[in-house]
């Protein structure tokens, strides 16, 4: 088999079952997996409309005597039993919730193709008739699983039921019962179990920052000045941990003075920048929002004389202090992806010595825009596909 079937064929091992019909004689040339696959599409809808069942069965223990156990040959082996009321629920294993999963996958992606021709179109003439070959047998097995579900009262939270909503295509109503903690199905065990094992997982988080810094009292004399940087860290759980580097930048409104070898120096440079780790903690989260309650230390400082690299022994002096901050931040996520905006508040506390100069003792207000991406796709994706919110 080729093109697209062989990219949603799903092989694994299973027991050799001696077929009990000679199938081999219905297909045509050499025999080989490809073949009796496809063969398989067309000659198992054959059988059910004609009301041959028990073919079936013979036909799907050839199959996978000669190929192994596939996607389509579980599920309709599955649809025999559970129609017959021989399925043991001792089946159900994790690798059985992972089939279901890639059930809905399939489905996902055929409905993907439904309503978009043109990737349709795009096909090769082979490609294209395995297409349509694979839809005509999605269609038959949903109308199969669904005249089950009509012809008996299966109680709430079965995992019978269950399954039969995944292969008719309920899938809205499908994850509406395994996901419900109301449950104690063999199902919604492996669900919850995956969804907290996705949670779990880590983020990575990194982006670009603006905004301002306006110092407060006696530090005010240094003005407001413009920002800039860059952030990187993680998110786990609801603690955020990120690594901030960022600059200050346009000399002061008002000139000041600071001490240099015994002597006063008039200025009005400042470049200033700040290098620390902050700390985060998730308040709020919605599918499009995050609310942090925010804090932060690290080293600030700022360089008061401006050098001329062309010059030897050119004075310089910079003045330093340690920065404690907290405040609050959000972010906004644009359209449930890991891009986001966000901003930041924070109230530093700093004190700036500068002996001999201006008095800069005071505190200072920070105001960040972010431009960053917070996530992790395997979890992202993993979640989605779960419909999880």
């Amino acid at each position: 088999m080729r093109g697209l079937f062989s990219g949603l064929l799903l092989s694994i091992s299973c027991n050799v079952v001696t077929a009990q019909v000679d199938f081999g004689s219905r297909i045509q040339s050499k025999v080989d997996c490809d073949d009796i696959s496809f063969t398989a599409l067309s000659l198992i809808p054959e059988f059910y409309h004609k009301n041959q069942k028990d073919s079936i069965i013979h036909f799907i223990r050839y199959w996978e005597d000669k190929c192994d156990k596939s996607h389509f040959s579980q599920e309709v082996r599955l649809l025999y039993e559970i129609e017959r009321g021989v399925f043991d629920n001792k089946e159900i294993d994790f690798q059985f919730f992972r089939h279901l999963m890639d059930q809905i996958d399939y489905i996902d992606y055929m409905v993907f193709l439904d309503t978009n021709s043109q990737v349709v179109n795009s096909l090769s003439g082979v490609e294209k008739n395995e297409y349509y070959l694979i839809s005509e047998f999605y269609l038959f097995t949903s109308l199969w699983a669904q005249e089950i579900l009509d012809k008996n009262d299966y109680p709430a939270c079965s995992d019978e039921k269950d399954i039969l909503l995944a292969y008719a295509g309920h899938v809205e109503e499908f994850f509406e019962s395994i996901s419900n903690n109301s449950c104690e199905s063999i199902l919604n065990g492996f669900y919850i179990s995956e969804v907290s094992r996705l949670k779990s997982l880590g983020e990575v988080e990194f982006g670009f920052l603006t905004g301002v810094w306006k110092p407060f009292n006696n530090a005010a004399t240094l003005g407001l000045h413009p920002i800039i940087g860059l952030y990187f860290g993680t998110q786990r759980g609801k603690v955020l941990f990120d690594l901030t580097m960022l600059l200050r930048f346009v000399n002061s409104p008002s000139t000041y003075t600071v001490l240099y070898e015994d002597s006063l120096i008039s200025t009005k440079y400042f470049l200033g920048g700040y290098i620390g780790a902050d700390v985060g903690y998730e308040l709020l989260r919605t599918p499009t929002t995050r609310v942090y309650m925010l804090g932060g230390i690290g080293y600030d400082g700022f360089d008061t004389l401006e050098s001329d690299p062309d010059v030897d022994d050119e004075p310089s002096k910079a003045i330093g202090s340690l920065n404690l901050n907290t405040g609050i931040g959000s972010k906004w996520f644009i359209n449930e992806s890991m891009g986001y905006l966000g901003l930041e508040v924070r109230y530093n506390f700093v004190n700036y010595r500068n002996s001999g100069g201006t008095d800069f003792t005071g505190n200072a207000l920070s105001v960040r825009l972010l431009f960053g991406i917070l996530g992790n796709y395997t979890k992202q994706t993993g979640l989605k596909s779960l419909r999880y919110r």
